[in-house]
């Protein structure tokens, strides 16, 4: 699992010490296995911190907004919610309230990775 944060990302009048302070809050609740990378953007500029979430034939998912400890730690139940899910796939209401209005995108598995992955060896 990787956990993508945008290093350009940075709030109105703010420095990038808040997205430090996300990066620092997210490396410190995962959990061995999830791997935390930093990219130039992801296109969500409007909404910083961006923040996405992907595995191997699983759903991905980017988050906008991300600004508050409450942020962090949503995202982080999330990601406990992702690891436990075949397929990565949640509605709304299955991720945690602090992230419903945050989720910017949603992104289906890739259909070949997944047939690549069940062809029997």
């Amino acid at each position: 699992m990787i956990i993508s944060v945008c290093s350009r990302c940075t709030l109105e009048n703010e420095d990038s010490c808040q997205q430090q302070l996300v990066i620092d809050e997210l490396k410190s609740g995962l959990t061995v296995g999830v791997q935390l990378q930093e990219v130039r953007c992801m296109a969500a500029c409007d909404k910083p911190i961006s923040v996405g979430i992907s595995d191997r034939g699983k759903a991905s998912y980017l988050f906008g907004g991300i600004k508050s400890k409450e942020h962090v730690l949503a995202l982080l139940e999330f990601i406990g919610q992702y690891q436990k899910n075949k397929n990565g796939w949640t509605n709304s209401k299955e991720r945690p309230k602090a992230l419903r209005s945050k989720t910017v995108a949603r992104i289906p598995a890739s259909f070949l990775q997944i047939a690549k992955d069940s062809t029997p060896k």
